[in-house]
C-alpha cells in the first residue's frame, strides 16, 4: 500500500512540473504571438495612413 501511494505521489509531482512547464510555453507563445500581431496592425496603419 505504502508503495501505491508513494507511485502515485511521484506520479502526480511529474504531471505537475510538465503541466507547469508547458504552461510556461504557452504563456511565451501567447506573448510572441500578440507582439506578431501588434507589429502586423501597426504596418497596416502606417500603409493605410
Amino acid at each position: 500500500l505504502l508503495g501505491a501511494v508513494h507511485r502515485f505521489q511521484s506520479g502526480l509531482l511529474l504531471f505537475i512540473r510538465v503541466y507547469q512547464i508547458n504552461y510556461v510555453l504557452a504563456g511565451n507563445y501567447m506573448k510572441f504571438m500578440y507582439k506578431m500581431l501588434f507589429r502586423l496592425s501597426d504596418d497596416f496603419v502606417l500603409m493605410s495612413n
